[in-house]
């Protein structure tokens, strides 16, 4: 008889129902039910069990009830033998209820009765003493303890299962600290890269000034030859008005020298095309002009070689300053390049190391906030399951006692039911030993009538010792054979009586004997 899974919402409906339900069965109802049957000539023998035993029944039965709600041993029994209780006691309370109003139900009313009694027996309900209560209250105890604990394995397994999924969310994060870490590392040695390089920049920077100056001081060489240049150009010049006058007059001599003017034609040309290349055709007139012209000639030679050296040197400090500029430009270009490279890379540096800052601070953060409700999850399980296991231990405690108990109750009990048995077996050997005794006593007064009466036969009547008077005397045979096994079972019967008294006797003193023999 274990309690059910219901809640306890429902056993104190069940207990209601039926108080408020047996109360329909008071002395009174009973009275004026059996009262108004009476009146209207109800036969009360048609069941088989008579009225008068019935309204007995019912009233035990209802203080049998009664008993078991007050002392709460109905939410003990299983619901199916609690409905069954109910029903039983709306059937009986529907029929007194019709007998009462003048309807004949008194056989379906012993019925309804007789329905009650047999679930009482059937539930035991009547021997529920407190220690069997007791036990099956602590049996209930247990189950809701087991249940308990089985719901906290399952919240420990689940807290297991949420303890390696934190553990897991703890390793991700951790791998993106690492992560994180590697990345910040490279950044480092970007950084150090771009250091290096800055530090290069500058050196480059420093030999582009001291450059710089070295231009600004061949600017100023070349703007001082540039100037000589131009006063060359204007002796250059008037030289050659001074040539067109010498050539006018070998003109005039032509006549007189043929080769000369030859020649003089040739330098005209020569100096011709030297003044439109304006660099080494010159030279060359200058040259042949040497060669063919008198000492004036030879000296204009002189000076415009000076001067198609000095143009040269114009040509090339220019050519070699654009030369210059353009690396000097280049090498800005470059730098400015650098610059903004550089800038680009700090910048988006700066912007990594902000966000990957942010990341580990908010990384950070969640790992702190999740620490500290995982701990206080933890405190919280392991408070929870300290008290649970100090409870359990109690009621493991408290469970053992009480099993003890209950062991020596059913010892006791156990020794109990021996004594009744061996002293029902010796009540009913000792009916069957005075059985035999009796009819022990019984054969031998008859026997003893029998010879008698024989014997007087024997001197009244004179008979004869023939086949006749052997064959009569041959009945008594039998007679003392019934004598020797009624004995013989009378002997027997005593003996089993002993020794079940003697069984019932050490049964009974159990305890003592045990103890003694143990001490």
């Amino acid at each position: 008889m274990a309690e059910q899974s219901s809640p306890d919402e429902q056993k104190r409906d069940n207990s209601t129902v039926l108080w408020e339900t047996i109360q329909t069965f008071s002395d009174e109802a009973q009275t004026a039910a059996k009262k108004k049957a009476t009146e209207l000539q109800f036969s009360f023998n048609r069941g088989t069990i008579p009225f008068e035993e019935t309204l007995i029944n019912l009233s035990r039965n209802r203080d049998l009830l009664i008993a078991a709600i007050e002392d709460s041993a109905l939410p003990q029994l299983p619901l199916k033998i609690q409905n069954q209780l109910i029903s039983d006691a709306k059937k009986i309370s529907s029929q007194l209820n019709q007998l009462t109003n003048g309807i004949d139900s008194i056989v379906t009313l012993e019925s309804a009765v007789d329905d009650l009694t047999a679930t009482i027996w059937h539930s035991n309900l009547q021997n529920m003493s407190g220690e069997i209560l007791g036990f099956h209250k602590k049996q209930n105890q247990l189950k809701t303890l087991e249940t308990t604990l089985r719901d906290l394995t399952q919240r420990a397994t689940n807290l297991q299962a949420k303890e390696e999924s934190a553990n897991r969310v703890i390793e991700q994060i951790d791998d993106g600290f690492k992560k994180t870490n590697s990345f910040i590392e490279e950044i480092n040695k970007s950084a150090t890269e771009i250091s290096q390089r800055t530090a290069a920049v500058k050196d480059a920077e420093q030999r582009v000034n001291a450059s710089l100056a070295l231009v600004q001081e061949e600017e100023k060489s070349i703007a001082q030859s540039v100037a000589s240049s131009r006063t060359s150009s204007a002796e250059l010049d008037s030289q050659k008005i001074k040539a067109e006058s010498i050539l006018v007059d070998l003109e005039k001599s032509k006549a007189d020298s043929g080769i000369l003017v030859k020649s003089l034609s040739e330098f005209r040309q020569l100096t011709e095309t030297q003044i439109g290349d304006l660099q080494t055709l010159q030279q060359a007139e200058y040259k042949a002009l040497d060669q063919k012209s008198q000492t004036e000639i030879a000296r204009l030679q002189a000076a415009a070689t000076d001067a198609t050296t000095n143009l040269t040197t114009i040509v090339g400090s220019t050519l070699k300053a654009s030369v210059e500029q353009f690396g000097i430009e280049s090498t800005a270009l470059i730098l400015k390049l650098d610059t903004a490279e550089a800038a680009r890379e700090l910048k988006a540096t700066t912007s990594l190391k902000k966000t990957s800052e942010d990341f580990i601070a908010e990384a950070t953060e969640i790992k702190d906030e999740f620490r500290k409700s995982f701990e206080a999850a933890t405190a919280k399980s392991n408070l929870l399951l300290g008290e649970n296991e100090l409870k359990t231990k109690e009621r493991f405690d408290e469970l053992i006692k009480l099993e003890d108990v209950i062991r020596e109750k059913i010892r006791l009990a156990t020794n109990f039911q021996l004594f009744h048995a061996f002293q029902t077996r010796q009540m009913a050997i000792a009916e069957g030993k005075n059985l035999w005794r009796n009819a022990l006593f019984g054969f031998v007064i008859f026997s003893f009538v029998l010879a008698v009466a024989f014997i007087i036969y024997l001197f009244v009547a004179h008979p004869t010792y023939d086949a006749a008077f052997y064959l009569k005397l041959s009945i008594s045979f039998p007679l003392v054979y019934a004598i020797h096994f009624c004995s013989t079972e009378y002997s027997k019967e005593r003996k089993l009586e002993e020794e079940y008294a003697f069984k019932g006797n050490i049964r009974s003193h159990w305890s003592l004997t045990e103890n003694l023999l143990r001490r």
